[in-house]
């Protein structure tokens, strides 16, 4: 397992371009979060859902401007949606995007020992590494027993309850880089990294949010965006009704009225079959409802709750 402390401290300039890819591949699916999800996504997972959307709002002279893109994960897709929109609306199109994830960035706290740990906002382990070596902050997969990491996991993890319970971090994360401490009779530091791919195009003008749907901040994004894209994450597999019909509610409210854009998409992974991708994409008419403006695949299994929406009133 590629350790965080070498691929997310050093310039990508440090490997070339083949390597940078095939080491991002690899740190970013061996990264299990604690949802259980990770951070790997292929490029070109979404790219006839981006084909979709350009069919669908070429013809009808529509020029929208601000996006936003919800769960955007490593930020492979929403970079390769903001190319296709450049090169169809062109570069001067005076496009914004904005993309939020539950855990777009972390931080790398190195203490004595030799021990380093990459946490989350909530101080949960999501990567140990012991002298350079690394294992994920869970087990969950076949390859994380046969490297041994249950034993090394457990030795990691009995070392930062330790860390933590001198600091009285008690799940809190009041450490920051320009104020290190000393624990274990050495100094610890703490470095903030992001967990966006180190690949994008469009990483300059890509500004992410750290945002849970469910639990939604940002009062201002009410009524501010143009289009708003979900992809793989509003699904009954994810999510019971209730909260599928509030994260629903929080992205209608978030549309600019009338005529702000939903799109929904999902892909869907078979044996012996290529991905296929299906995707609904919804209108805010004038009365504040969201109804379906064109299909791909046959559209989202969640459309009929999002037709069911109450109307929208700001």
């Amino acid at each position: 397992m590629i350790s965080a402390h070498r691929f997310l401290t050093q310039p990508p300039e440090s490997w070339d371009d083949a390597t940078l890819a095939r080491m991002e591949r690899a740190f970013f699916n061996d990264l299990v979060l604690p949802s259980g999800a990770t951070k790997s996504t292929e490029a070109g997972r979404l790219a006839t859902v981006d084909a979709f959307f350009l069919d669908q709002i070429q013809p009808t002279g529509l020029s929208p401007r601000r996006f936003l893109d919800v769960a955007v994960s490593s930020g492979i897709t929403t970079d390769e949606w903001l190319s296709s929109l450049h090169t169809a609306l062109g570069e001067t199109a005076g496009l914004s995007m904005t993309g939020s994830d539950l855990t777009p960035k972390a931080w790398l706290v190195e203490f004595p020992l030799g021990l380093r740990v990459l946490v989350d906002r909530a101080m949960r382990p999501l990567q140990f590494d012991l002298g350079g070596l690394a294992w994920s902050g869970a087990c969950r997969r076949p390859s994380h027993y046969l490297t041994g990491c249950p034993v090394w996991r457990a030795l990691a993890r009995g070392l930062w309850g330790r860390v933590t319970a001198e600091l009285s971090l008690a799940g809190k994360f009041p450490l920051t880089a320009d104020r290190p401490l000393v624990c274990l009779g050495g100094r610890v530091t703490v470095r903030e990294v992001s967990l966006l791919s180190r690949r994008l195009r469009h990483g300059a003008v890509l500004r992410v949010e750290e945002e849970d749907l469910m639990a939604p901040g940002f009062p201002e994004w009410a009524g501010a965006f143009d289009v708003i894209r979900v992809a793989n994450l509003l699904h009954p597999c994810y999510f019971p009704l209730e909260r599928l019909k509030q994260g629903l509610e929080v992205l209608a409210r978030r549309l600019h009225a009338p005529g702000g854009l939903l799109l929904l998409a999902r892909t869907v992974e078979a044996r012996g079959a290529p991905p296929r991708n299906e995707a609904t994409l919804f209108r805010l008419d004038e009365a504040g409802r969201l109804v379906a403006a064109g299909r791909l695949n046959g559209g989202v299994e969640v459309e009929p709750l999002v037709l069911a929406l109450a109307p929208i009133f700001r």
